[in-house]
């Protein structure tokens, strides 16, 4: 633990650190970060589908990390150690959180997956009772959460001090490098990224195969999703996914680049285990450490990029306003919602001159539709016919030269077991 009279000398010699400007415009999209998934969140909430936890708990949780690092950030903007509070109370309860809620989101972010996979499989489902949805929303829960409930108790096994104080980014949990908290913190996070990476591959393979009619097959197998909002999900997880395995990947290699050694249980419970470390962004980890606050802002808002402007989202949008009084200085905000409609050859025309604003916009109505016309592409380009024809031979011109080579090295094993058996019959022969 560092004494508090050295660091203040230290401080005297030390730059600072903390970049000011992106404390503030990080505050400023941490509050973004809250406020506008909301409407999202509840038309999540609303679809009561395979979605619905998942979706939700990814809102909800980044929501909650958004409103921690905009506390954080205010309580302890600067390096002046000397003038900090030692967050006894926040940051007992923010560290111990820390792992389990970033396994929550990958948890998450796998279930999302596995649904949209499991939407797209072209197999006949059935309308689900009462009980069966609360069933499977139980199972939802416990897949997202059963496995970091436990690693709350299990991380003081390998806790070596009660809490550290950053600059800018708070509270941080403090563990040791020892082989037991490889096992119950370190490793399962990049397991789950496996698993959601093979759901991806899934869900891209699975689209692609059923190109034609995947409306079709949303329909037919009670998914209660429409081919837009499919895919619209599908666009957000594989965003937020490549975007994420970098992060993991780092932090894994981080974690592992400084060894495995010895647990010891006495060692982690010494002398001055309960007295909070207060450390600099030099200590920490540099002046990258100060940035993390921007991941859960960041996905929060690519969620209501994607899904904020479709047609649930933006009526619950309309009935926060109006609940808010908004309705009283614009009153269509209690009206209902009606589509904007134009004639074909006029919006045909404004449409033709941009070939951009005719990917994103339906020639028809107007109306922002760029998964449409996705859709659309998907279902009739012939180039996409082509590449995928030829992709289909590809893997079979794979799997068949992968056949012939175990066939190939199954029956030269065989004959050279043969020849060992009858080399050794004739020896007893001769013998």
């Amino acid at each position: 633990m560092a004494d508090m009279a050295d660091v203040a000398d230290v401080l005297d010699i030390t730059p600072d650190l903390v970049n000011h400007v992106n404390r503030v415009w990080m505050c400023i999209f941490c509050v973004l970060g809250i406020i506008l998934p909301l409407p999202t969140f509840r038309a999540y909430y609303n679809r009561s589908s395979p979605t619905t936890f998942p979706g939700c708990n990814i809102i909800a949780l980044n929501g909650l990390l958004c409103l921690q690092y905009l506390i954080n950030a205010n309580i302890w903007p600067t390096q002046e150690i000397n003038n900090w509070w030692n967050g006894t109370g926040l940051c007992d309860i923010q560290a111990p959180l820390k792992y389990p809620i970033s396994l929550s989101l990958a948890l998450s972010l796998w279930r999302l997956m596995n649904a949209l996979a499991t939407a797209v499989r072209n197999l006949p489902q059935y309308e689900l009772s009462k009980a069966e949805k609360r069933n499977r929303l139980l199972k939802e829960a416990l897949y997202c959460w059963l496995v970091p409930l436990l690693q709350i108790p299990l991380s003081y096994l390998v806790r070596k001090g009660r809490f550290t104080v950053i600059p800018v980014v708070g509270c941080a949990d403090l563990l040791d490098d020892s082989w037991l908290k490889f096992l119950i913190i370190t490793v399962w996070c990049p397991l789950v990224m496996l698993l959601t990476s093979y759901s991806a591959g899934c869900i891209v393979v699975r689209v692609l195969k059923h190109r034609r009619n995947i409306n079709g097959i949303l329909m037919s197998n009670g998914s209660k999703l429409r081919d837009r909002m499919f895919l619209r999900m599908a666009i957000i997880s594989i965003v937020v996914l490549l975007s994420y395995i970098p992060v993991q990947g780092g932090f894994f290699l981080n974690e592992i680049s400084t060894g495995v050694t010895r647990y010891s249980l006495f060692d982690n419970y010494s002398n001055g285990w309960n007295q909070p470390d207060m450390v600099t962004l030099a200590d920490y980890g540099g002046q990258m450490s100060q940035y993390i606050g921007w991941t859960s802002a960041a996905w929060n808002l690519v969620f209501f990029c994607f899904s904020g402007f479709e047609r649930e989202s933006v009526i619950e949008t309309r009935k926060m306003l109006a609940a808010l009084g908004f309705g009283k200085f614009w009153p269509s905000l209690t009206q209902s919602l009606q589509p904007r409609c134009g004639t074909a050859s006029s919006n045909r025309t404004l449409l033709q001159s941009n070939c951009l604003t005719s990917w994103m916009f339906d020639p028809v109505t107007l109306r922002f539709d760029p998964f449409g016309n996705f859709l659309t592409w998907l279902a009739t380009s012939p180039r996409l016919d082509k590449f995928m024809q030829w992709v289909e031979g590809a893997m079979a011109s794979t799997s068949k030269w992968f056949r012939r080579c175990l066939q190939w090295n199954w029956s030269s094993r065989r004959s050279i077991s043969n020849d060992q058996a009858t080399t050794v019959v004739g020896e007893d022969l001769e013998l």
